[in-house]
């Protein structure tokens, strides 16, 4: 798991938290699996989200994007419009699908979670981090040949989305996205260092 999502809790729970992790990433999976005869045509990502409180640490549901959406977006569009409509997980076409079996109804996942969170410091913010590291171990197992019915892109990526396309959505796709995949989204111009410097942002009235 990646050092910074370690560092947020007491040592001591670092196995709690790792045991949550492997939770996520297998309900993940599951609604990659149940998304395949869903969707029309390869996606390009599936959008991780979480409820707002900061203490679910699991997956409320998944969102899928189609390719050709996103190649459209990258054919009409300034860079930084691109970049926005290719992450805009609100506007995803391809199925939502709820975790089933949901993770937080699993009795072990109940009982880490608790152990995580009487190490969390006040005002320490959790679920996010967790659902990239569990977004990070999908994609890792994926590109090490992980099998799935999804038709999907070579630069397919799982990450958590954000409502602003800006510092924080880059930060959460560069947790998640490992090399080669990583490689491919920049020569597209979809993994940018800042947004600030895709071409399109000022004109667009954006904000980093």
């Amino acid at each position: 798991m990646h050092p910074s999502v370690l560092k947020l809790v007491h040592p001591s729970a670092h196995a709690a938290l790792e045991a949550i992790v492997r939770h996520d990433a297998a309900a993940i999976l599951a609604c990659l699996d149940a998304a395949a005869p869903l969707v029309d045509g390869p996606v390009h990502a599936a959008a991780v989200d979480h409820d707002r409180g900061e203490d679910a640490l699991a997956p409320a549901s998944v969102r899928f994007g189609l390719a050709a959406d996103r190649d459209a977006a990258l054919a009409a569009e300034s860079p930084f419009g691109a970049f926005a409509r290719t992450w805009d997980a609100s506007a995803f076409a391809g199925p939502r699908l709820v975790p089933d079996p949901d993770p937080r109804a699993d009795f072990e996942f109940v009982e880490e979670r608790e152990r995580v969170l009487e190490q969390l410091g006040e005002g320490t913010t959790l679920t996010r981090h967790v659902l990239n590291a569990a977004a990070l171990e999908v994609n890792r197992a994926l590109a090490d040949g992980a099998v799935t019915a999804l038709p999907r892109t070579e630069d397919f990526v799982v990450f958590v989305p954000d409502e602003e396309p800006g510092a924080r959505l880059i930060a959460n796709l560069r947790l998640a996205t490992p090399e080669p995949v990583a490689a491919r989204l920049r020569a597209h111009g979809l993994l940018p260092d800042r947004v600030t410097e895709l071409e399109g942002f000022y004109t667009a009235g954006g904000r980093a």
